[in-house]
């Protein structure tokens, strides 16, 4: 029987380790991880983003997948052989597996190329995590003897745009600062294994990683706790380390170095109460009825989806607009989800402006729409004045919440799933299908990818729709809300 101490860790869980040991050695206990909407895009993306990698590097070598019983033996015998580009080659030493995307045969030894979806780096310089995630697989392969000399990301091209004859990928070499890394990963990895391999699990530290971590708030230190210092805004590594041992914000000396802002939230939490500020709040005053809530969901999809686009271009794909004549009073509702037969992007834009037509404030919760609408113009100069219009008469109810009635409830933030539970606390996304943009982003991207079956996407469509319907029909009810104070 496969225990999860047999078992060699992972890339995923030696790079948690390196975050929160005690959230690694949980996930390796667990059998019943289900990945989520979000997690099952992400995965998907990267298997297209591989598959149009391995396209470019030319021909290879395709080894079995980690899961196959000849992965490591047939990775070890075309390591031998060092005959031709290898791609997908399980490695495996010191109680650790990695996958390498490419193996790539070149002077002195192996060129170690690890694709990423992510885009080229403006500066040229990669993230720590992605030197963290090459530097694994390359102190794997070490430790396995294999002579690794060189080590690259191929990353997705800033300049590719569908339809072009630009490149689609850049490479980046990062063999001195994955070489380095690999190094301390080498000597981390002894006692991280141990750690996360035992029986016993090991003593949990408040740490960044708790911030999200689903264990933290359920079953971990974070457990009935409603003032952890991770509430504080703006909180970084570097400040967690100066405000512990103190784990809440209630054992916080008034010594504690907070900016201003912070020290507000931290006031406020303490004493459990509130702030108003009369003058923001008069300005609701200046609303114009009819009163029109709007918001829009994106997806951004890696590799672009029409001509013309560039990787990661933001597409508008659903919006939700509720008409009040007062506060809380409803009047109508007009909803928009894409499909997927085209590129909808100038029927969402016409559908949108005949929705708004007239005048009234439209709310909506951040600048987020604001930018879209922006981008929306410059798409369909057309529709520049019209869209103009639309802008001018934008109201952000957001700001209402961080400066003219703030709760020590909303925990330091002002993002409407904060707010709501505390105003209208009959309203809930804990009982919906999709309950985050994540999740509905990803929702959408399976299927117009057709990942998930045909049969399946009227539902989902449902599910979509009520999530956008929603956000703006908390909007109503935490503009009612505000009218009331």
């Amino acid at each position: 029987m496969t225990t999860a101490s047999s078992t060699p860790v992972s890339k995923r869980q030696f790079l948690n380790a390196l975050a929160c040991p005690t959230m690694a050695f949980r996930d390796r206990q667990r059998s019943d991880l289900q990945p989520t909407a979000g997690a099952r895009w992400r995965f998907y993306e990267g298997n297209r983003v591989g598959e149009l990698a391995r396209s470019e590097l030319g021909r290879g070598r395709m080894l079995p997948p980690p899961f196959s019983d000849t992965a490591l033996s047939d990775s070890a015998a075309a390591i031998t052989e060092r005959s031709e580009t290898l791609f997908e080659v399980t490695i495996s030493a010191a109680g650790m597996i990695a996958r390498a995307d490419a193996l790539a045969p070149c002077k002195g030894g192996w060129e170690l190329i690890e694709v990423k979806s992510g885009k080229m780096p403006e500066n040229g310089a990669p993230s720590a995590g992605y030197i963290d995630d090459i530097a694994f697989t390359l102190c794997v392969a070490r430790m396995a003897g294999v002579p690794v000399v060189r080590a690259s990301l191929m990353l997705l091209s800033r300049e590719y745009v569908l339809g072009s004859s630009e490149p689609m990928f850049g490479r980046l070499d990062v063999t001195v600062a994955a070489m380095a890394r690999a190094t301390e990963v080498g000597n981390l990895a002894p006692t991280l294994i141990e750690e996360i391999s035992g029986d016993d699990q090991p003593t949990p530290t408040l740490c960044m990683a708790c911030r999200d971590c689903e264990y933290f708030p359920t079953s971990c230190i974070g457990k009935d706790v409603d003032d952890s210092v991770l509430l504080i805004p703006r909180i970084n590594e570097k400040k967690l380390e100066e405000l512990l041992p103190c784990e809440r914000i209630g054992a916080l000396p008034d010594s504690a170095k907070l900016t201003a802002i912070q020290k507000q939230v931290v006031d406020l939490i303490k004493s459990r109460g509130t702030r108003r500020d009369a003058t923001v709040l008069a300005e609701l005053r200046l609303v114009q009825w009819p009163a029109f809530y709007l918001d829009f969901e994106t997806v951004m999809p890696a590799l672009p989806w029409f001509d013309g686009d560039r990787a990661y271009t933001t597409l508008p794909n659903q919006y939700s607009v509720h008409v009040c004549s007062s506060p809380g009073a409803v009047v109508s509702h007009a909803e928009y989800l894409a499909t997927f037969d085209t590129d909808w992007r100038r029927d969402l834009a016409e559908q949108l402006l005949n929705a708004l037509e007239g005048h009234g404030s439209i709310f909506v919760y951040s600048s987020y729409e604001k930018t879209q609408l922006s981008a929306m113009s410059l798409r369909f100069p057309d529709l520049a004045s019209r869209i103009s219009n639309v802008i001018d008469r934008l109201f952000d109810l957001e700001r209402f919440f961080k400066t003219g009635y703030v709760h020590y409830g909303y925990a330091g933030s002002s993002s409407i799933k904060k707010v709501l539970p505390v105003l209208v606390p009959e309203l809930s996304y804990q009982t919906l299908a999709v309950g985050n943009g994540s999740d509905a982003s990803a929702v959408f991207c399976l299927m117009r990818e057709g990942e998930i079956p045909a049969e399946e996407h009227l539902p989902r469509r449902r599910e979509l729709l009520e999530y956008c319907a929603l956000d703006t029909r908390a909007m109503v009810r935490l503009h009612e809300a505000l009218t009331k104070l």
